[in-house]
């Protein structure tokens, strides 16, 4: 008994934190089959990179971006090409790998934590990123804002680690994340702010240290680069159109974007879907959360980690204000670490005045978190994998030994028809000089002179289209989504092959 407890004190850190990984993991993958999110942008992600890798291509550009006519960098693909190699044969490997860097991301932020203050800091840190209700959803979902979580916890990782070092191979990895993370999503751009906030506060070698951060940024820019001096740079015409012109088109107003506002509600309401707990308890820990910033700093408890850390935020919370898009929860997972950080300081400072106090209020949010998370797990649903699924068989059933050539009548039902190509693709069903097929849903004005291999009267059908050429079904609205066409759609489209 002795040893035993002697063992306990001796590894108490490693005993927790196994406790948390495990933990983490089980809520990342508990109910694994209904959670993958499969809608359209998973769909076609996954079609473009499983296309490069069957064809020996290399993505420049990434997905279109929700806020202009431009592209980000190809890296997104790259994640999943690199992902899917693990196990080509299965449609969920990029989810998989997905899922399982965000349990990283649980461990890197114990030991970022563990850096910044002590190994209690980072536990309760890496406890709040476990039952982080926004960390789970974005876990299962392939969609490019998923990874700035942990790349932006790198960022803060280089940071903290160039502070205490003075390495310039800390600068250059700052830099190198940043870029990454904006070039992966545009959201990511924001944490361009933790660079010069950094180098004011630490003063790196002048010359030495400019080249080292302009090597970092460079680097992850190369393939949209490239893109461009092939396409005579129309991404980066547009992109210039869209921020000194198109973007003032939309108003501030019309967004909803006034200070109150987003102070008052967007923010509270992130924060708490952030720490997973409910919006009172949001409005809470975001305000014990400032408290704590102050206090430390009026007592002088901050380091200068801190200080970048907090100046950093206050930075990209006015970018976020000002830009001119809708704001949704997934639009601020860069956000993600520093909030999780300053939760942590608010329950560590309130820990260090009154033990009992600050344990309870942990228990409070993560017994709130775990509530809220259990919930939405065992009410997931994936509608979309097993309709798929089915379809296919059908297919198979009604065309045996046979490929497929997959239409989209006006481009409108790609939520159910490229999860059907993905599927198809995977297991090889698909070939550009296979059957024509198909998919459309009665509401959308789709005349039905085709016969219908099987659908809901009502609902989705797949229409055989087989008797008719590609030029008179491009007259009819019938767009072709091969993965062979998605690609170029997405890489290509400028090219002229299309």
């Amino acid at each position: 008994m002795k040893k035993i407890k002697l063992f306990l004190v001796s590894h108490w850190f490693g005993i927790c934190l196994l406790f948390i990984l495990i933990l983490a993991t089980v809520l990342r993958f508990y109910n694994y089959e209904n959670r993958w999110g499969l809608a359209y942008d998973q769909a076609h992600d996954s079609i473009v990179a499983r296309y490069a890798l069957e064809n020996h291509k290399t993505p420049l550009v990434g997905p279109f971006s929700s806020a202009g006519p431009f592209q980000t960098g190809g890296e997104w693909y790259w994640f999943i090409m690199a992902a899917t190699v693990f196990y080509p044969n299965a449609i969920i490997t990029p989810w998989v790998v997905l899922t399982l860097l965000h349990a990283l991301f649980v461990l890197l932020i114990i030991f970022v934590g563990k850096e910044l203050v002590n190994k209690k800091f980072g536990l309760i840190v890496g406890l709040l990123a476990t039952v982080s209700t926004a960390q789970i959803a974005q876990a299962t979902n392939l969609t490019n804002q998923s990874p700035l979580a942990i790349i932006a916890l790198s960022a803060i990782w280089m940071m903290i680690s160039y502070v205490k070092k003075k390495e310039l191979k800390y600068l250059f990895l700052l830099a190198l994340f940043v870029s990454l993370a904006s070039t992966i999503h545009l959201q990511g751009a924001a944490l361009i702010i933790l660079v010069p906030i950094t180098i004011i506060l630490t003063r790196p070698p002048l010359v030495k240290g400019i080249i080292v951060l302009l090597l970092g940024i460079f680097i992850p820019l190369i393939p949209l680069i490239l893109f461009d001096l092939q396409n005579n740079f129309v991404n980066s015409h547009s992109m210039l159109r869209y921020y000194l012109y198109d973007q003032y088109k939309i108003s501030l107003d019309v967004l909803g974007r006034r200070w109150l506002t987003f102070i008052g509600i967007f923010l509270p309401n992130s924060w708490s879907h952030i720490i997973g707990g409910n919006l009172i308890l949001g409005y809470i820990v975001m305000t014990l959360s400032g408290f704590a910033i102050v206090y430390n700093f009026l007592k002088s408890q901050l380091s200068k980690e801190w200080y970048i850390l907090v100046i950093s935020f206050f930075g990209m919370l006015v970018l976020l204000r000002y830009t001119r898009t809708p704001l949704f929860d997934s639009f601020i997972v860069f956000m993600h670490p520093f909030i999780l950080l300053f939760t942590a300081l608010a329950i560590f400072s309130i820990y260090k005045k009154n033990v009992v106090i600050g344990l309870s209020f942990m228990f409070l949010i993560v017994i709130g978190s775990l509530l809220k998370d259990i919930r939405e797990i065992k009410l997931a649903t994936n509608y979309l994998a097993p309709w798929s699924r089915e379809q296919e068989k059908a297919l198979i059933r009604n065309f045996p030994n046979h490929k497929f050539a997959i239409y989209d009548f006006k481009n409108k039902t790609g939520g159910v028809s490229l999860p059907l190509v993905l599927f198809l693709n995977v297991d090889k069903k698909i070939d550009d000089e296979g059957i024509k097929l198909g998919v459309v849903i009665s509401t959308n004005g789709a005349q039905f002179k085709y016969p219908i291999v099987f659908g809901d009267k009502e609902g989705y059908k797949i229409l055989n289209l087989n008797n008719s050429n590609n030029a008179q079904l491009r007259n009819e609205g019938w767009i072709f989504i091969n993965p062979s066409q998605v690609y170029k759609s997405t890489e290509e489209w400028h090219s002229g092959s299309l």
